[in-house]
């Protein structure tokens, strides 16, 4: 929506309107120069045909992508001494668009994206509750993507979905279970085709999303715990566990590569209460039921079998109460 393409009606229109130095040509991307979001006729313009698209149809959904950076900074409605303004007054403009659209359509799930992670700023975060974190979608890049992100953002607006393979960006080839675990750690969701699914692949996209729905109150509201970094460690995990009372938990523990002769070390869980007693089910099918005490698994730590490269697993804690309680 910020940009506008050369050979276009809008900009034979107002030519005035695109980000250019007089004398010199437009920096192009995608065949595209950018709208000068300064300008408040420009503002007007955008506002007015995306409340005309939005109420056209029973839109839920609209994905805001920027895939530009900012090149040639000049606006024609600011004077010589006040276009080193143009920057901070181009996110204004834009603030002024999304705030305006997006309180006029409530009932719109917004999405940010800008290159794949370009634009994770706060000032976007209040109008667009979550954002694409990235379109490099293997599990060995997002399992350092996601892990940085969670520095300073909540997994709840991290967008992280379930992708093809060979993945498109770095071809590399990961089972289903893996890219479905650390798609879990976010905002969850599909970005294949889903027309090319075998009836083994439907079976197993409708158990993963049954399961992200179980544990996205962990995911989204629980407290996160870091448990060994990918930067340091082959075995790197990390864990979210119920905000109160430390009754459940999701836990995620991945293996970057195998080597033979090579002992994986346990994985010393947090956030845990040490007087409970909890049951360990792999997920998503629920398998290899196992009790034991917090203490033991804060101290001695849960154990993993890896089998080949690039692999996670997924485990859900519950405590024995609740999971009786539960599945009574």
């Amino acid at each position: 929506p910020e940009s506008v393409n050369p050979d276009s009606d809008l900009y034979r229109a107002h030519p005035e309107w695109a980000v250019e130095v007089p004398g010199n040509a437009g920096v192009q991307m995608r065949n595209q120069l950018l709208l000068d979001l300064t300008n408040e006729e420009v503002q007007n313009h955008l506002i007015s045909i995306m409340t005309e698209l939005f109420s056209s149809a029973n839109i839920v959904y609209v994905k805001w992508d920027h895939n530009r950076f900012i090149s040639n900074p000049f606006s024609r409605t600011l004077p010589p001494d006040r276009q080193s303004e143009f920057c901070h007054r181009y996110m204004l403009g834009l603030y002024n668009i999304v705030r305006t659209l997006t309180s006029r359509f409530p009932q719109i799930l917004f999405e940010g994206c800008a290159g794949g992670g370009g634009r994770f700023d706060p000032g976007m975060l209040a109008y667009m509750p979550q954002s694409w974190a990235s379109d490099n979608t293997d599990v060995e890049e997002r399992i350092k993507i996601q892990w940085g992100f969670s520095y300073v953002y909540p997994l709840s607006m991290l967008g992280a979905h379930i992708s093809a393979v060979p993945n498109h960006q770095v071809e590399r080839v990961t089972d289903w279970a893996s890219r479905a675990a650390i798609s879990h750690f976010g905002t969850f969701g599909y970005e294949l085709n889903m027309l090319e699914f075998s009836e083994e692949d439907k079976k197993q996209a409708m158990v993963d999303s049954k399961v992200h729905l179980a544990i996205r109150h962990l995911v989204h509201h629980g407290d996160w715990y870091r448990l060994r970094s990918p930067y340091k460690s082959n075995w790197p995990g990390w864990m979210c566990v119920s905000p109160k009372g430390s009754d459940e938990a999701i836990v995620l523990t991945y293996q970057r590569l195998r080597h033979s002769r090579e002992t994986t070390p346990s994985y010393l869980l947090k956030g845990l209460d040490k007087d409970k007693k909890y049951v360990v089910l792999e997920m998503p099918h629920a398998r290899k039921k196992f009790t034991f005490g917090g203490d033991e698994l804060m101290k001695r730590g849960l154990l993993t079998s890896f089998s080949h490269d690039f692999e996670c697993h997924l485990f859900y804690i519950c405590e024995v109460g609740k999971f009786t309680e539960t599945n009574s």
